[in-house]
């Protein structure tokens, strides 16, 4: 009977240290690409948006996540072990510059002006200072 029970905890002891040692990537930085005068839902706005995700796969990012914001911006998570500047450096090197027009293959109409800026996504416990103490 003790012998069941040891087993038991054993196997549970076992499982419980693989799932802790699993490396889960939490995305830590974010890219906000601002369109002017375009709605979202466009061509060239899901051509943008393809072509971004394309070169940070490139640079071996991962866990890409891309959401809509309230107003003509996008924001692109993902985890990244590159510097925030790098990858600024990167894309911009691969065309997308933090002012571009971008252009559809033969019509000129479908150009769309965006801004690209990336940054750090900091963690709670990397803030300056505690903004949640008591003001005296």
């Amino acid at each position: 009977m003790n012998l069941k029970r040891y087993i038991g905890l054993l196997l549970f002891a076992m499982t419980l240290l693989l799932v802790s040692q699993q490396n889960v990537n939490v995305p830590n930085q974010e890219i906000i690409v601002q369109f002017s005068d375009v709605e979202l839902s466009s061509d060239a706005v899901q051509n943008t948006i393809s072509s971004v995700k394309t070169s940070l796969e490139t640079l071996g990012v991962s866990e890409i996540q891309v959401s809509v914001n309230d107003d003509s911006s996008l924001k692109i998570i993902y985890y990244s072990k590159l510097d925030s500047e790098l990858i600024k450096n990167l894309l911009t090197n691969k065309g997308f510059s933090s002012s571009k027009k971008s252009s559809g293959e033969n019509n000129h109409e479908d150009s769309i002006a965006y801004n690209i800026d990336v940054f750090d996504i900091r963690k709670p416990n990397q803030t300056q200072g505690d903004f949640q103490g008591v003001v005296l």
